[in-house]
């Protein structure tokens, strides 16, 4: 089975790294804390502390996210909350992530990674200040503060189709990047060593190196690769809010986060009543991935807890030995989650022998047809549709200052990092090759390829 060795490292049960390309940056924070976090109730520490403890505002979210992540290892272990730690943490949920510091901080955030997409006020995150959060601060810090309507954007899937985001205003993704900040680490430890999306430290990578490994160990080479169907627009939300008052203790903040998950009079016409999230809210995988814990994740381990499944957000991947396994496997998982709301998008569901032909997983594809060799990573032809389509939007964009060849060299280089666990195993001919395709995605989109790759 997979572990983390003490340098923060996938490797598998006696310690081996046979994959360098996919080992993550670095451990999840949870996974590197925990020894040191679990030793948490030896003293109780106060707001005040908490206020004190640096000037800075990441050093006063760092505080505070060891504070919440001590709090949620301690109610994950079941340890009895001696000090008051718990409820001290539950208490200051709303304070700490309405503080100016934290506000300001997520504010810095989303100017410099966040996007630059206003909201349906037309308002960019670079137009606010940290002066212009003090009042949205004291109202959150209340629990009185109301989100605003959602703007409708659709935008095209890789793999096909139209794909339909609800973009908050800056000023609501500022707040739910700072409820972020607290629920978060809070919330962290609940969440099993197989789910991988969205969480500090996990990426596709890690589930990639993760199925690998299990599957090598194993002897595991039946896969199923499944979608959730609409998974952000299925959460229903009295179950959901249920789901998070197992984590959450404080009325208040409860309070908060119903107002962003109903959004009453401010829902757009297209989204269900009573149902979903907004797909492209900073608080929607936080639910998404809660929800799906408590009613796929930890039912699937007490039912079938020898059959690894991997999720990374709304991806599904179910390990089996054989066929029998297998189709055992895909019928207990749509059994399991039909009574939550909760649907498997059957067209999408894809069942592959791996000793047989090629799975696809993640983007990448891996084949084991070779005995007694490693898996072989290649990049899926998905990959090379998203890649064409981000150029050309990278050629057709022409809202900041930046070149079309510029934009488009950052696109190469995020997808190059993406594609790394592919590149790491081929030759200098199949590198060649490599570089030969995205030379000619270049061109499609219009754009100089030389001079892209220059810029």
């Amino acid at each position: 089975m997979m572990r983390y060795s003490n340098d923060g490292h996938l490797c598998d049960a006696a310690g081996r790294l046979p994959y360098g390309a996919l080992r993550p940056s670095r451990a999840p924070r949870a996974l590197n804390l925990r020894q040191d976090l679990t030793q948490a109730d030896e003293r109780a520490v106060r707001a005040d502390d908490v206020s004190r403890r640096g000037s800075t505002p990441l050093q006063f979210i760092r505080s505070v996210q060891q504070e919440c992540l001590r709090a949620g290892l301690a109610r994950s272990s079941g340890a009895p909350d001696k000090n008051h730690t718990r409820s001290h943490v539950q208490n200051h949920l709303l304070a700490w992530a309405g503080d100016p510091r934290t506000l300001e901080y997520n504010l810095g955030i989303l100017k410099t990674r966040g996007g630059k997409s206003p909201g349906v006020d037309g308002i960019t995150p670079q137009q606010i200040t940290a002066k212009n959060l003090s009042d949205t601060g004291r109202r959150l810090r209340a629990s009185q503060y109301q989100p605003h309507p959602l703007r409708t954007c659709r935008i095209p899937k890789a793999s096909g189709g139209i794909r339909t985001l609800h973009i908050p205003t800056a000023e609501d993704r500022v707040v739910e990047r700072s409820i972020l900040t607290v629920l978060g680490p809070l919330t962290e430890p609940s969440l099993g060593p197989g789910i991988h999306g969205f969480r500090a430290g996990r990426s596709p990578h890690t589930a990639l190196a993760q199925a690998i490994a299990i599957a090598e160990d194993e002897t595991r080479w039946h896969w199923v690769t499944m979608d959730l169907k609409d998974a952000f627009g299925s959460l229903p939300h009295g179950r959901l809010l249920q789901v998070l008052g197992i984590h959450i203790q404080d009325p208040g903040m409860l309070s908060t986060l119903e107002r962003f998950i109903v959004r009453r009079g401010v829902r757009p016409k297209e989204m269900t009543e009573n149902r979903g999230v907004p797909q492209g809210g900073p608080l929607s995988p936080l639910f998404l991935n809660l929800y799906a814990s408590h009613f796929l994740d930890k039912p699937w381990q007490r039912r079938h807890p020898t059959i690894p499944l991997i999720r990374y957000a709304d991806d599904l991947l179910l390990l089996s030995r054989d066929d029998a396994e297998r189709e055992t496997a895909v019928h207990d998982v749509g059994e399991i989650i039909l009574p939550h709301g909760l649907q498997i998008k059957r067209e999408k569901t894809s069942k592959t022998d791996l000793t047989r032909s090629a799975a696809s997983y993640m983007g990448f594809t891996l084949d084991h047809r070779k005995d007694n060799a490693p898996v072989q990573i290649g990049i899926g032809e998905g990959l090379w549709r998203g890649l064409s389509d981000s150029l050309s939007r990278a050629a057709a964009t022409s809202d900041d200052e930046a070149a079309p060849e510029q934009r488009a060299r950052s696109v190469v280089v995020g997808w190059l990092n993406y594609v790394g666990p592919a590149l790491d195993q081929k030759n200098r001919e199949d590198r060649t090759n490599v570089a030969d395709r995205i030379a000619g995605c270049l061109r499609a989109a219009g754009l100089d390829a030389r001079q892209a790759m220059s810029a």
